[in-house]
């Protein structure tokens, strides 16, 4: 509901039994979900600036349009998205001057909140599972999302790699003086706890707060999350509190009005909130967020699911809050406690529920879907009542609200045979209504009218309407089939069996499948559909794929409500030993290149392409994806049978840290495409120097005299440009020597210089110094030990 400008999710005591159970006099806990202030942008517009934002996701479940973070698993091939979440603590000091830190230990939290949360399972993996699921080692919300989508993201779905990440970003410490007019504190069983107008702080976190965060590096495509620390709000007046948590979004002026979403959450040790400690409110809001980030999804009115009583709207996923706390020990030895959240199933009406186990909720405190609050009456008349064989009766069927209700159901509705499993008709309601005439199978049945129900309106079922209809017979041409010697595993040319209804009724055809010794090396495709009028034919289409040598037999069974049924028709076909296949052999299975500079081609590596077979090969492409991977290769068109080729392949990184790609060889071999994996580890440029020699040693030399000079070869043979910034001599006897050099004040990779030493003793006996050169390098200054006799 909508209540002073607020969405209100999960929201007032006196209309949810699920709000949180308090351990003394204290409100009860609440979440809010702030709308998205456009700044006069419609609708559309604002969704289209949150994708620029945001990766958000769009779909329709129903006649409901809404978004989502991340990618749309329902979408084959769904893979990892991670969003950089900024984890903001807010140093909170109130007019009392009570401070609410959640960057220190304390009392109440023995460990910093901020660093807590960083821990947790929000942010970090741990191994989740649903009832006796695995839904893989992996975030909390991740898990959630996973297990909320199961249908397409479990190992046997279409997106098996689905993953929706969070990589916490920590920024500095925001403070904020709350005015006494705006909040106030109050005794909690763990010292205190704060209270401030949610109006107040929300309006100075969009135009304060988002001003300093820009400056920090905070932008629009990350999420900020703001954790306060037993610190609560209020809508207007303190007795309206108290919001644990909420989530909004603005047009951030600090970027051209990009669409800036958020949230907001408590980290609670004050236990004044028996069921949402520590971690709860968190794992709420984020939750909420994540399947609703600008609180434009157009959730339906629900009710009378669990423990949850009276008929709400706009509810999200973290609602409602009957579900079970979810315990989560991690590695820094801190027991979380996780919120249960709802699945999109349960608002959406999805039967059955498209998550894991086909449950409702994370946990499974929820088992169906929730009920929609109006009540339908379903009526259906039938006229004519006693039928010829292919003859049209009409149908009315009308769906209205039950007494006391009002609106007008929507959906569809189906007709159904009382001898039969299947619907005879589905239709879709038109003002609560249908009209039409319709041909009904043979038989002599009772038919109902069953109403699916809305999101707004549950399902209901009509009184039966007794129909009599006229027999059906069929006839089949040709009435058995042969196949000619076929290679085992290919599959013929079809042949067709024509399908006539012979009779004075439609037919109605349940199945069409094969029985006998080999049912499963044949197929069929047909257009015969679920009825045959009568005097129309159809076609069924039957292949023949042998899977062994020999005579292989079955036969074409149609299940239909004509004399006779099932109708079948024998089938034969022999499979022949197929000519040899093209095989070969690609390896090694992977490459690994170590430690390339970033821009620089490494040496390559071979891969060996073989003919294994006895028949030539036909290569189609050779190609490498990712791109700091690139090959050439001596492989033509073809290769003959017990012949190689080789495949050069180069590293060459475009950055730094692990580069993945792979090979992949495109042939009519089996198993084509055969696959290399590709690694690489990128560096980053360094310098490196060379001195040749490390050391000088000088003849004995007459004191005063000079020696001839000796050379030392400085070479950069790093990665990038080297800075020289002094080269001098040092130590014990440094006066005995002097040098010269060529160096400047740099080298450029691969380049050399060279320093010339010279020896003059100044008095008798062992002589020693070094060259000390002071550059960028590691282990500057590099040292070139001197050693000399004078005489």
């Amino acid at each position: 509901m909508k209540i002073s400008g607020l969405f209100v999710f999960a929201l007032v005591s006196t209309c949810f039994a699920q709000d949180q159970p308090l351990r003394h006099s204290r409100r009860p806990a609440r979440y809010v979900s702030r709308p998205m202030q456009n700044a006069g942008l419609q609708p559309n517009a604002v969704q289209n600036a949150a994708v620029a934002t945001l990766p958000i996701w769009q779909t329709t479940s129903g006649a409901y349009n809404y978004q989502m973070v991340g990618t749309n698993p329902m979408v084959a091939g769904a893979g990892t998205t991670t969003i950089t979440t900024n984890v903001i603590p807010l140093i909170l000091t109130f007019s009392d001057g009570t401070v609410f830190d959640p960057t220190v230990a304390n009392a109440c939290s023995p460990q910093a909140p901020q660093s807590l949360v960083l821990s947790s399972p929000l942010f970090n993996n741990s191994a989740y599972t649903a009832g006796s699921v695995s839904l893989g080692t992996t975030q909390y919300l991740d898990g959630y999302q996973r297990a909320n989508f199961w249908q397409y993201t479990s190992p046997a779905g279409i997106s098996p790699n689905y993953h929706t990440l969070l990589s916490a970003s920590p920024v500095a410490a925001i403070r904020i003086s709350v005015p006494a007019a705006s909040g106030s504190t109050v005794a909690s069983p763990c010292g205190k706890l704060g209270e401030m107008d949610i109006n107040w702080f929300d309006t100075y976190v969009q135009t304060t707060v988002f001003t300093q965060l820009a400056t920090l590096g905070v932008v629009p495509s990350g999420f900020p999350l703001f954790v306060l620390y037993n610190t609560v709000m209020y809508q207007g007046t303190s007795a309206s509190c108290c919001i644990l948590g909420y989530h909004s979004g603005f047009n951030n002026p600090n970027f051209a009005s990009a669409v800036q979403t958020y949230a907001v959450a408590d980290f609670d040790t004050s236990g004044d909130f028996a069921s949402s400690p520590d971690l709860s409110s968190l794992t709420h809001e984020v939750g909420e967020w994540l399947d609703d980030p600008t609180g434009n999804n157009p959730t339906p009115w629900w009710g009378h699911v669990g423990q949850v009583g009276g008929c709400q709207n706009n509810l999200e996923n973290g609602d409602p809050l009957s579900g079970t706390i979810v315990a989560i020990t991690m590695s820094n030895g801190f027991t979380y406690h996780a919120q249960e959240l709802a699945f999109k199933s349960w608002f959406y009406h999805d039967v059955p529920s498209i998550g894991v186990n086909g449950w409702y909720s994370s946990n499974g405190t929820f088992k169906s879907p929730a009920l929609p609050c109006e009540v339908s009456v379903t009526s259906l008349n039938i006229s004519p009542t006693s039928i010829a064989a292919g003859s049209a009766t009409t149908v009315k069927i009308t769906v209205g609200p039950g007494s006391g209700f009002t609106g007008i159901p929507g959906g569809s509705v189906s007709l159904a045979a009382s001898n039969s499993a299947t619907p005879l008709a589905t239709y879709a309601l038109s003002s609560g209504a249908v009209s039409t005439t319709a041909v009904l199978p043979a038989g002599s049945y009772n038919l109902t009218a069953n109403y699916t129900g809305d999101l707004n309106f549950a399902a209901g079922s009509s009184a039966a309407v007794a129909v009599t209809v006229g027999s059906a017979s069929v006839s089949l041409s040709p009435v058995s089939l042969s196949f000619a010697g076929q290679n085992t595993g290919t599959s013929s040319a079809a042949q067709a069996v024509t399908f006539t209804n012979s009779g004075t009724a439609p037919v109605s055809i349940s199945s069409v499948s094969f029985t006998g010794a080999v049912p499963a090396d044949y197929s069929q495709s047909n257009n015969c559909g679920s009825s045959v009028a009568v005097g129309a034919k159809c076609t069924i289409s039957v292949i023949f794929t042998p899977t062994a040598t020999g005579t292989r037999t079955a036969s074409l069974s149609i299940a239909d409500n004509a004399t006779g049924s099932p109708q079948t028709v024998p089938v034969t076909g022999s499979g022949v030993v197929p000519p040899a296949s093209p095989t070969i052999s690609v390896g090694p299975a992977s490459l690994t290149f170590t430690g390339t500079s970033v821009g620089v081609a490494g040496a390559a590596q071979a891969v060996t392409v073989k003919n294994t077979g006895t028949v030539s090969v036909t290569i189609s492409s050779i190609s490498v994806s990712g791109g700091d991977f690139s090959s050439t290769t001596t492989c033509g068109a073809s290769l003959a049978a017990g012949l190689s080729c080789t495949v050069s392949v180069v590293f060459k990184p475009t950055t730094a840290g692990t580069r993945t790609g792979s090979l992949s060889v495109a042939d009519n071999a089996t198993g084509s495409p055969q696959q290399v994996s590709l690694t690489g580890t990128g560096a980053v440029a360094a310098p490196k120097v060379t001195l040749s020699p490390a050391s000088l040693t000088f003849a004995s030399t007459t004191v005063g005299t000079g020696a001839t000079a000796q050379k030392v070869t400085m070479t950069n043979t790093g990665t990038a440009a080297m800075t020289v910034s002094s080269i001098k001599l040092s130590g014990t006897n440094a006066a005995d020597f002097a040098q010269t050099n060529t160096c400047g004040t740099g080298l450029a990779a691969n380049a050399s210089c060279t320093i010339s030493v010279t020896f003059r003793p100044v008095a008798k006996g062992s002589r020693g110094a070094s060259v000390s050169i002071a550059d960028n390098v590691a282990g500057s200054p590099q040292i070139v030990s001197l050693s000399g006799a004078g005489k």
